[in-house]
């Protein structure tokens, strides 16, 4: 893991929520590091599952029908994610009008638990694909840019059942690589194993000062 710089204080007074955001490109393992903060104690707001819940309302796969066009749910009443992601990662009209649907109720969700969470000594850990896109690192004391190769993000991607250039597609739809890790504070390296992932986020919490957790 590299710092780019010395370990930063902490911009909020002590007993308050400590909140960090995680940046990187699409299947660089974002979700999978903020399992181990998990297991360290911390509380993942992850934007991905609350959009499914928001998805899966009858009221919306409505909504999404109508703006999107017919046959995206399946026989048991529930989005097709997977001919969801197909239409609209083909089509920016189509990407821009999920957007527009889905995004407030996840940002609003987002900003209710961070109020909730930030009343006592929490860790409080987005695992928000479009972090910067829409302003939440405004929330965040630190960002964790999780690098990855990559040729092993595109075998992640081929490993979740993609297409080949599947994952370039939808890296494409966000803010350049570069962009993000420049944002960043810190560097953590997920191209290797799990166990050496883990190390740098102890190291993390270490630099934090996070002595309240139990790892």
């Amino acid at each position: 893991m590299q710092g780019k710089s010395p370990p930063l204080p902490h911009k909020k007074p002590p007993g308050k929520s400590l909140v960090i955001g995680l940046l990187g490109g699409v299947a660089s393992g974002k979700s999978a590091v903020a399992r181990l903060f998990e297991e360290a104690g911390a509380h993942v707001l992850n934007a991905d599952r609350m959009a499914q819940a928001i998805l899966d309302q009858p009221e919306m796969v409505a909504q999404v029908e109508e703006r999107l066009g017919p046959g995206l749910a399946g026989p048991e009443g529930r989005i097709n994610r997977k001919l969801l992601a197909q239409k609209v990662f083909q089509s920016e009209e189509a990407r821009r009008t999920l957007e527009a649907l889905i995004h407030p109720l996840v940002l609003a969700r987002i900003q209710e638990e961070l109020t909730r969470l930030g009343k006592g000594p929490n860790l409080v850990v987005l695992d928000v694909p479009l972090l910067l896109e829409t302003g939440l690192e405004r929330e965040c004391d630190h960002l964790v840019f999780v690098e990855t190769s990559e040729e092993e993000r595109e075998k992640r991607a081929l490993h979740r059942g993609w297409s080949p250039g599947e994952r370039s597609r939808r890296e494409k739809t966000q803010l350049p690589l570069e962009t993000k890790r420049t944002k960043a504070d810190y560097i953590l390296n997920n191209s290797g194993s799990l166990d050496e992932t883990r190390k740098q986020v102890l190291d993390l919490l270490g630099r934090w000062g996070l002595g309240w957790l139990d790892p």
